[in-house]
């Protein structure tokens, strides 16, 4: 089948440079976006099971996909994979040159670490699909929070019928603004 480690790899002259080389590959395989949502989520029964939480699907009419990150691309792929043509729409915000191929959830491509007009363009018109979201659609997505090698990870839902809110935290400053 496909590799979905693709670019997270020495690749293949580096098979050849012995046991560091596989070593090397495997951390990259174990810290892998596509493969990290594929362990913290699972489709089981017509229910969404993130972690600890069950999503009924069929309590939702719709399903939207947000996120924004280096890491959202292959997190987006990932959950694509996962629930295929459950997702009505989704829209991601990735620093330039890390999208991947997806079929149903939109990419925005946008400067990092020092925000552009079109990440702020972006971020907008995902905080508008999560605001418009009623109360029979399901908008998840999943973050890691901090400095890049430091993250924590964890996964935000707007459960039926609940307020969106969120915070966005500015270039590691106290500006913070809630929405």
């Amino acid at each position: 089948g496909e590799d979905i480690r693709e670019g997270m790899t020495l690749g293949p002259a580096a098979d050849r440079a012995g046991p560091l080389a596989g070593i090397f590959n495997a951390a990259l395989a174990a810290v892998d976006p596509y493969r990290a949502v594929l362990r913290s989520a699972q489709l089981r029964d017509g229910c969404l099971y993130v972690g600890d939480i069950r999503y009924d699907l069929a309590a939702y009419d719709r399903i939207i996909a947000v996120g924004a990150g280096k890491a959202t691309a292959r997190m987006a792929l990932a959950i694509e994979t996962l629930l295929g043509e459950r997702i009505s729409a989704g829209l991601i915000v990735v620093k330039h040159g890390h999208t991947v191929p997806l079929a149903i959830i939109e990419q925005v491509e946008a400067a990092h670490p020092v925000p552009n007009e079109a990440g702020q363009t972006g971020t907008g018109r995902i905080l508008e699909m999560v605001r418009a979201a009623g109360d029979k659609t399901l908008a998840a997505w999943r973050a890691y929070s901090g400095k890049d090698g430091a993250s924590q990870e964890a996964w935000y839902s707007q459960p039926a019928g609940a307020s969106p809110l969120s915070t966005i935290f500015i270039n590691d400053t106290a500006q913070n603004k809630l929405f």
